[in-house]
């Protein structure tokens, strides 16, 4: 190819582009002067990729060509009305061609297109503002149907019936039932039942009878294809020959196919980080060399993997390792570019899975085991760091099933104030169990706080060491320490006691874990620098505590049933209750009125008794009209609710009587809250459990007011 020919192919193509650009933008034709700069940013991009070498006189010839063709192009742009009726039209051809090919199963009725577009473009343009020409609007049409009406017809669903749920345990019912019939057969003849191989049991399923939903007989289950009955006879006897494959690998390749069928998804293709993979099998490295060496180890498990067939298939990719769990991996070429796009942030996501920290649970040793789970539980809750599950772990396994009940119901309660201090946590359960502010608590919700506060104090002063001694002394785990066969727990124990008291400090219990588990690995050495413990923090001297300030915890009180009468009553509408006029007549006496004059205005508006003589007054006069006819509903009230209201305000005035104004602001309030519950029924009905709070909570004031030393 000549270089003049080579530029020419170059330019044009972008000089075309950037006109249609200026004709879309400006609505007018390119002009020499902008075509020569653009041009001219052309060559220099052309020259700056390695172009050919070019004369002055291809150069010139090149572009006066290019700008002679550029400049002649017609501007073909389209008015705004026009565009306007484009945009909105567009959607609604495209829908009504999806149904309609998805309804007929055919391809797409060209003229019934039409006939639409053209109702929808009528009533668009007979909007105000949204008028356009009738060629305009025929174009549009003709442009919407030619392109739409290409759609080709829907290809029918391919309904495969034991692919679907019901299918799916339609399939596992009936191979339960032929392997219990088999089963029950071996059972009358005395023998072991024979293993029925996959085409067996297909074969049975394909000719005998079979009973399938609402008592229908068929002969042969429908549907039925071999790979339904493998994946459903591996669904209840599980993948022997899969399991004896995975144990037939080497611990390092039997342990990473554990740690990837733990942690990333069936039937998917993942990435992950080497360095994170190789932590769930070893200790961090410490060395470049170190880190090389596990590349290699799992290079070589990975191909152990591929090797045994079970489904699963790595590769180590540089500093990542692509997984398909159920899915095949890419060809080899094509690995690096998957690897560069699931690291490459889009949206601000990345494709890499981040696996959890520590080891797998085969290579944890000790701290694998019941014990070490439950340990790391109780060392979690010493140092204030555990989670809801961890102090469930922590009480359940003593036998405290109740108290972790009760823990379990204040930590959703309460909140995050408590949980993140176990103290706080264990003061919050025992507050919690006076007050029933969550309901009522378990008998074991006050062994549990002081097991819990027993537990973080011995950790603090003594070690965890003595903490998780005192621990496994308390419940099952001295249960299961007395057991003559559990040597072996005995010995568990024992050993999680010696790591733990390596740790100079209660937050340095993962470190002290870590520092153990790295060190038993068979064939290593036993100390590992990777695990940095963190240094005793200094003990300062004891502040003294304030004295805890005292709260008031009230009696519970149920809430009084009233009859379904007065119920009715006090539940009606304000224009026939007659119970709110009644009450109305108890605040215009308490206050001094007469009942008659009040009605006439609102007694919410006048002031109340300022002083204990006149909360006294009205008191007394209240308890005077108590008979009167007025007073009727009122009487009849206070005998479905026992007599508390009454009650109240007898209680009031003796308490103004002997207390003087320490019981002023409770016993002036005592007709308020009266008057006030009768607008529902719930208020009615936990009058009761005001009142005896008030009356409560003003004795309880008296008593710390005479306790209190004078001043």
């Amino acid at each position: 190819m000549s270089a003049s020919t080579e530029i020419f192919d170059t330019l044009a193509p972008q000089a075309r582009a950037y006109t249609r650009h200026v004709h879309r933008t400006t609505g007018a034709p390119v002009t020499a002067e902008a075509m020569a700069t653009f041009l001219g940013q052309a060559l220099r991009r052309y020259v700056a990729g390695g172009g050919g070498e070019l004369t002055d006189a291809v150069i010139q010839d090149t572009c006066r060509s290019v700008t002679r063709f550029c400049v002649a192009m017609p501007v073909r742009g389209y008015s705004d009305a026009r565009q306007r009726l484009f945009k909105a039209m567009a959607p609604r051809a495209k829908e009504w061609a999806k149904a309609d090919r998805r309804a007929r199963r055919a391809p797409v009725d060209r003229d019934r297109l039409r006939a639409h577009l053209q109702r929808e473009a009528e009533a668009f343009v007979a909007f105000p503002g949204q008028a356009c020409t009738d060629d305009e609007r025929a174009a549009v049409i003709e442009a919407l149907t030619g392109f739409f009406g290409r759609m080709k017809a829907v290809k029918a669903a391919v309904v495969r019936p034991n692919r679907t749920r019901a299918g799916m345990l339609e399939t596992d019912f009936q191979i339960g039932q032929v392997l219990g019939y088999e089963k029950s057969v071996a059972e009358d003849e005395r023998r072991e039942p024979r293993h029925l191989s996959i085409d067996a049991i297909h074969s049975r399923l394909q000719t005998e009878w079979v009973v399938l939903d609402g008592g229908r007989t068929s002969k042969g289950l429908p549907g039925v294809t071999r790979a339904s009955v493998r994946g459903a006879v591996e669904r209840q006897r599980g993948q022997p020959r899969r399991a004896a494959a995975i144990d037939r690998l080497t611990p390092t390749a039997r342990d990473l196919a554990g740690a990837l069928e733990a942690e990333l998804p069936q039937g998917h293709v993942s990435v992950v980080e080497t360095v994170a993979l190789a932590g769930k099998l070893w200790a961090p490295a410490r060395t470049a060399d170190g880190h090389r060496q596990h590349v290699r180890r799992l290079r070589v498990a990975a191909e152990a993997i591929e090797e045994a067939g079970i489904g699963l298939h790595v590769a180590v990719v540089g500093s990542h390792v692509v997984v398909g769990r159920g899915r095949k991996l890419p060809k080899a070429g094509e690995l690096q570019a998957f690897v560069d796009r699931a690291v490459a942030n889009r949206r601000g996501r990345k494709g890499v899975t981040v696996l959890s920290h520590g080891l797998v649970p085969s290579r944890q040793g000790l701290w694998g085991t019941v014990e070490g789970e439950v340990a790391k539980s109780v060392c979690r809750v010493a140092a204030s760091q555990g989670g809801h599950d961890d102090v469930w772990v922590a009480l359940a396994a003593v036998g405290q099933t109740g108290a972790a009940q009760d823990f379990s119901t204040v930590w959703d309660g309460a909140g995050e104030p408590v949980q993140s201090d176990s103290l706080a946590l264990a003061d919050a359960v025992e507050k919690a169990s006076v007050s029933q502010a969550y309901g009522r608590l378990s008998r074991q919700a006050l062994i549990g706080v002081e097991l819990i506060r027993t537990v973080v104090t011995r950790a603090r002063e003594a070690g965890l060491d003595q903490a998780w001694a005192l621990y496994a002394s308390r419940g099952d785990m001295a249960e299961r320490l007395r057991r003559p066969g559990h040597a072996s727990v005995r010995e568990r124990i024992r050993r999680i006691g010696a790591a733990l008291s390596k740790a100079p400090c209660v937050e340095a219990w993962e470190a002290a874990i870590l520092l153990d588990a790295y060190s038993v690995r068979p064939g290593r050495r036993h100390s590992h620098p990777v695990v940095v413990m963190p240094l005793a923090k200094p003990v300062a001297a004891p502040v003294p505590k304030p004295a805890p300030k005292a709260e008031f915890f009230p009696t519970p009180v149920r809430d009084a049933m009233l009859s379904p009468e007065m119920a009715d009553e006090v539940a009606s509408h304000w224009r026939v209750n007659a119970v709110r006029p009644a009450m109305q007549a108890l605040k215009a006496v308490y206050l001094g009125y007469d009942i008659e004059d009040a009605k006439g205005f609102n007694l919410n508006e006048l002031p109340l008794p300022k002083t204990v003589e006149d909360v006294t007054e009205g008191l007394r006069r209240v308890l005077k009209w108590w008979r009167s006819p007025e007073f009727v509903l009122v009487a009849r009230l206070d005998e479905d609710l026992n007599g508390v209201m009454r009650q109240s305000i007898v209680k009031a005035g003796i308490a103004l009587r002997e207390h003087g104004w320490d019981a002023y602001v409770t016993a002036g309030a005592v007709i308020p809250t009266i008057v006030s519950a009768s607008f529902s029924v719930d208020l009615v009905r936990g009058l009761p459990r005001r009142l005896a709070e008030a009356d409560e909570y003003m004795r309880w004031i008296i008593a710390r007011k005479a306790s209190a030393p004078a001043a």
